[in-house]
């Protein structure tokens, strides 16, 4: 029998974002017949650990039992220490041929790893979904802090062989801010199971609200996703329509933003549902699917509203938003942090049963240029090729 490639897919949890959900599809689409497949997770916890495909074997190593031996005492930077002798210990028991870490969070640790290596016998593929600059923005105000953070990324990502990019604007992000060579970045769009996805979001809900128009959003409720502009849009649109905004995902904000519905008197129109297993019920039966973010990497969760045939309302940030949507072709687009233009947005959809109609048929047929099926094959060939040529099954 033909050795398989041993990949490695290292991820930090299994929570319920679209690097975790994307990942678990990017898995869910390669041949095992090429592929041994390992799932390595650093926290073995979260809503998707349910949901890893069949084939994949889940690699876990319990990095709080490990660092323990060494000390007891809480120190700057254990975190950072912690992951890393898990992921060296996933090394060590994988023997991989290709290792792909899933974010900084993976990535920085894997760094540190690679410091206890003699000689690689693996190629390493960073997979970088978010926009770099602005995340280490958002983790410090702090100048120094900053500067550290980037030369700790820009000593991470020059170590491994290749990075993989979410998007053409997160590519042009790191050359820019990291100062990058082209050659070792490639874009690898993330992913989505189109059929199994409206599979789903015809599964039934308990769908109680009464107003007339639904508006849903999604993801994580962050600086990031700039949900108090998202609030004061809402605002401006419930008092001229009959409408109710629906927030699926959790986050360090939410209390905030409550206590900011209740402010602009839209508290009784404004649902946080918290995580939910399958949001494409939700987003199936919306009138429109918003996202307000100030940055992202792809945003995901903008092909999943798609491919459920929601119109969508997006701010053009940096990164994703404009790489999938054309404005006014197949969804709408407005500058970021701009209240005025994502209501007037939002009442151009709701208002306008046409538009509606024309942005929903349109953007279901842009959702399938990201299938697995077509982008599932990109990353087969990605990890074939990167990996050691002596290590490659014959014919590959």
């Amino acid at each position: 029998m033909t050795a398989k490639l041993k990949l490695l897919y290292i991820m930090h949890s299994l929570a319920g974002g679209g690097a975790e959900r994307g990942g678990l599809t990017v898995l869910q689409s390669l041949d095992t017949n090429i592929f041994d497949i390992n799932l390595g997770v650093i926290n073995k916890e979260g809503p998707l650990i349910n949901d890893i495909p069949l084939g994949v074997r889940v690699i876990y190593v319990s990095p709080e039992k490990l660092i323990n031996r060494l000390t007891a005492i809480r120190f700057p930077g254990r975190g950072m220490i912690e992951s890393a002798i898990a992921v060296r210990k996933m090394i060590n028991t994988v023997k991989p041929d290709v290792i792909v870490t899933v974010l900084p969070v993976v990535s920085l640790p894997m760094y540190v790893a690679t410091f206890f290596t003699k000689k690689r016998e693996y190629t390493w593929v960073v997979r970088e979904e978010n926009n770099t600059s602005a995340t280490v923005g958002n983790i410090s105000s702090s100048y120094f802090l900053r500067k550290i953070l980037r030369w700790m990324f820009q000593r991470a990502y020059s170590s491994a062989d290749y990075i993989a990019t979410t998007s053409q604007g997160v590519k042009q992000g790191i050359i820019s801010y990291l100062k990058l060579q082209p050659e070792k970045i490639q874009v690898m769009y993330l992913p989505i199971d189109v059929q199994n996805l409206r599979t789903r979001a015809s599964e039934e809900i308990d769908w109680t609200w009464d107003e007339s128009a639904i508006l849903i959003a999604a993801g994580r409720i962050t600086e990031q996703k700039a949900y108090d502009v998202m609030l004061r849009a809402f605002a401006v649109v419930a008092d001229k329509l009959s409408v109710r905004l629906v927030i699926l995902g959790q986050g360090p904000l939410e209390e905030k933003l409550k206590l900011l519905a209740t402010d602009l008197n839209i508290a009784g129109k404004v649902s946080f549902l918290g995580f939910v297993r399958n949001p494409w019920s939700y987003m199936s039966r919306s009138s429109a699917f918003v996202l307000s973010s100030r940055w992202e990497g792809f945003a995901r969760v903008i092909i999943e509203a798609m491919a459920c045939g929601t119109p969508v309302v997006a701010t053009d940030c940096d990164y994703g938003p404009g790489e999938i949507i054309t404005d006014g072709e197949n969804g709408l687009l407005v500058p970021v942090d701009d209240v005025e233009e994502l209501a007037a947005a939002l009442m151009r959809v709701l208002s306008n049963e046409d538009m509606s109609i024309d942005l929903s048929e349109r953007a279901l047929q842009r959702s399938f240029d990201f299938d697995m099926s077509r982008i599932g094959k990109d990353f087969e060939d990605l990890l074939i090729s990167t990996a050691p040529a002596t290590r490659r099954p014959p014919g590959l």
